[in-house]
């Protein structure tokens, strides 16, 4: 199994035309998530950033459920006048690809403005189960089948991908449990009512030094910067063509006026060249890589095409 790519980042904006009377209320920036998790917590920092370059209020707005179709639709539906955005993730693509007949195009029913963030994902466990290793999670769910669970933060996304193909790739039985963020599943994961768990590293790192939750891996193709002690699931299992990466980015409604879209993407590059964001979440696991609309445009068709492979790898 392929790596998910890489969004390919712009280090300089080009010259967009700019729309005098854009914007001029507050904007609303849609998550598919509950509050609390990793896209929540980036959302709400990049909106905050976004507010100082706009000049206006960016509102954000947790829509969760039904693993971001309920987000991402609400979206595709809204005035494309750029003042609904979507925070999406890989979900966007995934639940497009899940569904038969797909409930959108995320080509033609999307605008695109820019990548934000890519990341890998953690492999945690709970304590409970006595687990400090990705072999002897391997052995030990061979000699269960069905009987360990992993929680995602909603079906059709990165973490749920991760968990099937992990378990496609070590030919193991485990059962999946969505939930509508992640933060809810990881306080369910410390409960210790939940096993396992594939997520983003943010906001991880004091659970992990107090031992509430045991991190056996990443899921890129190599080590983290963030986690340099930490291997790869690829490198911990031998598995040399197992890699997952999550990301994030920004999107509106397909039609937005394009003197709308540059404005949006001028603030966005702005935001990205201050490093707020890389030096708020460079010891997270999260590489800010903020993109043009082309760029992102070419990346999601990518994406498409890849976790299509995936996905159908998954099901077989």
């Amino acid at each position: 199994m392929a790596g998910l790519p890489l969004a390919q980042a712009q280090t300089a904006p080009s010259a967009p035309s700019r729309s005098p009377s854009f914007p001029t209320r507050p904007i609303t920036l849609v998550i598919g998530y509950a509050p609390g998790g990793g896209t929540d917590i980036v959302g709400r920092v990049l909106a905050r950033e976004l507010e100082s370059e706009l000049g206006q209020p960016v509102v954000v707005e947790n829509k969760a459920g039904a693993g971001t179709l309920i987000a991402t639709e609400y979206v595709a539906r809204a005035p494309a006048d750029g003042y609904t955005l979507f925070f999406a993730t890989n979900g966007m693509v995934i639940n497009s690809l899940l569904k038969d007949p797909a409930p959108y195009d995320v080509v033609k029913d999307f605008a695109p403005v820019g990548m934000v963030t890519v990341q890998s994902l953690a492999l945690i466990v709970r304590p409970g189960l006595g687990i400090h290793s990705v072999k002897e999670l391997i052995a030990y769910a061979k000699a269960r089948p069905g009987k360990l669970n992993f929680a995602s933060s909603g079906h059709g996304n990165a973490q749920h991908v991760a968990g099937e193909a992990f378990a496609a790739a070590t030919r193991i039985d485990i059962v999946h449990v969505p939930y509508k963020g992640a933060g809810p599943a990881i306080q369910d994961l410390i409960a210790g009512r939940v096993d396992m768990m594939f997520t983003g590293l943010l906001g991880l790192k004091d659970h992990i030094a107090a031992k509430r939750m045991i991190l056996l891996a990443t899921t890129g193709q190599s080590r983290t910067t963030a986690t340099p002690d930490v291997p790869s699931v690829s490198e911990a299992a031998g598995l040399p063509d197992y890699a997952v990466d999550s990301w994030q980015a920004i999107f509106a409604p397909a039609g937005t006026p394009q003197p709308v879209i540059d404005r949006l993407s001028q603030a966005l590059q702005r935001v990205g060249q201050a490093g707020r964001l890389a030096d708020r979440f460079k010891d997270e696991g999260m590489d800010v890589r903020v993109s043009t609309p082309p760029a992102l445009h070419d990346f999601i068709v990518k994406d498409r095409r890849q976790l299509a492979g995936i996905i159908d790898r998954i099901k077989k």
